[in-house]
């Protein structure tokens, strides 16, 4: 019985370590920091689908193309002191292409957390929406974002 017993107990915390261990690889994602600058968000969303991408307070992103989001995907600006502003995602468009023009395809859930969506180019023209969602079923999560000078937020079709 002492053996069984035994068995059974070692068992028991063998599998709670494999349980714990497999529930920590699965909710394991990773997290790429974004250096500010013309495309360089662009650039990682194309490079590391999926994945959370950490973008710096204070910096300036400007992409001159749609982020198209086809995993689920975060965006996230760093934390920091309430005077110091979040990160900043900007539309740079050739002068006259700026109507029309969008941030975010979202066909995979999208969640974007304490950055500024700011939809006037440099040649004061504003994008129509911040984020086309093009399928159904998916979530998104806007948490402490800032959306200045775009016609719409969302547009669901």
């Amino acid at each position: 019985m002492k053996k069984v017993l035994r068995f059974l107990k070692k068992s028991s915390l063998l599998s709670a370590g494999m349980l714990m261990l497999s529930m920590s690889s699965i909710t394991a994602q990773d997290i790429i920091s974004v250096d500010p600058g013309f495309n360089t968000l662009f650039d990682a969303v194309v490079a590391n689908p999926g994945a959370t991408l950490l973008l710096q307070r204070g910096g300036s992103y400007v992409i001159d193309q749609v982020l198209v989001i086809d995993e689920p995907t975060m965006i996230i600006g760093e934390s920091g002191p309430a005077e110091e502003p979040p990160a900043v995602i900007s539309l740079y468009a050739d002068p006259g292409l700026a109507a029309g023009q969008h941030f975010f395809n979202a066909g995979a859930d999208l969640t974007l957390k304490n950055i500024v969506v700011f939809g006037f180019t440099f040649d004061e023209q504003q994008a129509s929406w911040a984020i086309n969602v093009t399928n159904r079923g998916i979530s998104v999560l806007l948490d402490s974002c800032v959306f200045q000078h775009t016609d719409w937020i969302l547009n669901t079709n």
